[in-house]
């Protein structure tokens, strides 16, 4: 496959995006970090989108209709007779943007940078094969993440229902409360008899404190167990892939520390409150709280746990500027308790929710490795 080097600025042209109209519309403002809010206004159409300052700059964006550009980011308008606009997307997408920024305390991007980059260029129909099989990968990930979001919304909905409506099928079959159900007083308010109100300590096999290995003896740290830290907890309902693994000889310092499949993560330091599930065998920082739990429990503690991500924020404020909750307030938060009968048929109705959820994810892990082998081996 032959391709031309050329800069980008023989492709393309460039402007600034503006500051948007104070409106609300149909049209969505694309800053540094993706899409931030619609008006109705547009500035740009079918064009690439770059951070242009800050903590986001070099993020690459495309938008196929009518946006605005906003003053974060830099518009960029590609000659579709000799370029396809996906396969510059790609490029881009793969160069190290934010590494040519100037600035440290407030790094930037400008025009002139972007338009000495230089951009291996192969044939216009060469750039739309190379550009329709990275698009078919993401349109296959993008499918994914949108049966899982519906996937999770059901199972909140039924967590709603039966553990906050209390609307949980009774003896007959029946929605509990509103077919009567007794109700009585708790220090949460009224809830079915029978419940109890617990600690989070007390539903709790137990409760781990994460830790960190020290960074400064390297054996600690390579092929081994995975190490989660906050950041792979975004976005994920199952903590499936980490950045980092501890060793044998890293793990065994920290014994302890280890814990099982299918307990359930918290943050509770820096950015508290979000919530997954371990997939496997795993050791966290010390910013996360895991709770090992019976497993009719799992999915019930999940979901209740992220109903509580305002409350968990707020108990971690204690008044200072970085937010931390400690394990001895976390072990205490109360929870409505339901009896064991009711929890064992909500685990056996979310089990095949969340079994669905993970081969989903794990599909999406495995076409992002093929896409990373894709973009170093096409462009």
């Amino acid at each position: 496959m032959s391709k031309n080097k050329l800069k980008l600025e023989k492709i393309c042209t460039f402007f600034n995006g503006r500051t948007k109209p104070n409106s609300k519309g149909r049209f969505p403002v694309y800053g540094g970090n993706g899409i931030i809010s619609y008006i109705n206004h547009y500035n740009a159409d079918n064009i690439l989108v770059i951070g242009r300052v800050g903590a986001y700059c070099g993020n690459v964006f495309y938008s196929r209709n009518k946006c605005w550009v906003s003053d974060n980011a830099i518009g960029i308008i590609l000659n579709e007779n000799v370029s396809n606009i996906k396969y510059i997307f790609y490029f881009l997408g793969k160069t190290n943007i934010r590494n040519l920024a100037i600035g440290s305390s407030q790094p930037l991007i400008t025009q002139d940078i972007l338009k000495n980059i230089e951009i291996d260029l192969p044939s216009l129909e060469e750039q739309k094969r190379i550009a329709d099989i990275l698009t078919a990968l993401d349109d296959k990930i993008e499918l994914n993440n949108q049966m899982n979001q519906t996937l999770e919304e059901i199972a909140s909905l039924l967590y709603k229902r039966w553990f906050v409506d209390f609307e949980f099928p009774d003896d007959k079959g029946k929605p509990y409360k509103s077919s009567g159900g007794e109700m009585v007083d708790s220090e949460l308010g009224m809830i079915p008899k029978g419940w109890e109100v617990k600690e989070l300590g007390e539903i709790s096999e137990k409760i781990i404190t994460g830790k960190t290995p020290s960074t400064k003896d390297s054996k600690n740290f390579g092929e081994g167990t995975p190490f989660i830290t906050i950041p792979d907890m975004y976005r994920k309902v199952f903590t499936d892939k980490t950045v980092r693994h501890i060793t044998n000889y890293g793990r065994k310092k920290i014994q302890n520390k280890v814990i099982p499949k299918n307990s359930v993560l918290v943050s509770c330091i820096a950015t508290p409150g979000l919530v997954s599930i371990t997939s496997k065998e795993s050791i966290t920082n010390q910013q996360i709280n895991s709770i090992v739990c019976k497993k009719q429990d799992l999915y019930f503690i999940y979901e209740t746990l992220l109903s509580l991500k305002e409350y968990i924020i707020l108990l971690g404020s204690g008044g200072s500027t970085t937010l931390n909750l400690n394990k001895s307030d976390f072990s205490k938060i109360s929870i409505c308790y339901a009896e064991n009968r009711i929890n064992k048929v909500f685990y056996e109705l979310c089990n095949y929710i969340f079994n669905q959820i993970y081969e989903n994810q794990f599909e999406i892990i495995k076409l992002e490795n093929i896409k990373e082998e894709l973009l170093k081996e096409l462009l």
